[in-house]
């Protein structure tokens, strides 16, 4: 009887357990996908100036977070918004290859930072599960990070 108890209940206790260490295997990376997007804005929100080479080794310094996980599901957009003569205009964008466009400064943010220059950095992440022939789906995760430039900056941020 114990035997056939066991074969009833073993495929749902082992499919739980798959799904749980998938699911922290998700929410740790997202965790530092927001890690990452957080620390190259505020690295760029730091500076006056910024080329697109100082922003590659941004981005190569914040992959460093990413691991141990494989880094090339990781796509990255900075946008800088110029807040200081009223209604948001983009001045910077740099993107990763595939990266899809970045949205909109939330309303809250408009206000905060009048006058000022606003990083935005959206991190993505496709994440595939380990089990994948169980779970045969992959996971988008997204991340986002505003930062108002710390600098004063007379003029316009460069990029």
């Amino acid at each position: 009887m114990a035997a056939v108890e066991f074969a009833l209940i073993a495929p749902v206790l082992l499919f739980l357990y798959l799904g749980a260490t998938d699911l922290t295997q998700a929410l740790a990376i997202d965790r530092k996908l927001g890690l990452f997007a957080s620390t190259v804005s505020d690295l760029v929100a730091q500076e006056k100036h910024i080329s697109g080479n100082d922003i590659r080794g941004l981005v190569d310094a914040g992959t460093a977070i990413m691991r141990p996980f494989p880094t090339d599901d990781t796509e990255l957009r900075l946008t800088v918004f110029d807040l200081t003569d009223g209604p948001p205009n983009v001045t910077c964008n740099w993107a990763t290859a595939a990266a899809p466009a970045s949205g909109a400064l939330p309303p809250e943010m408009l206000t905060l930072a009048a006058g000022h220059y606003v990083v935005l950095a959206t991190a993505w992440y496709e994440y595939q599960p380990m089990f994948g022939t169980i779970f045969n789906a992959s996971m988008p995760l997204e991340q986002r990070s505003l930062h108002i430039v710390r600098q004063d900056i007379t003029g316009t941020f460069g990029c």
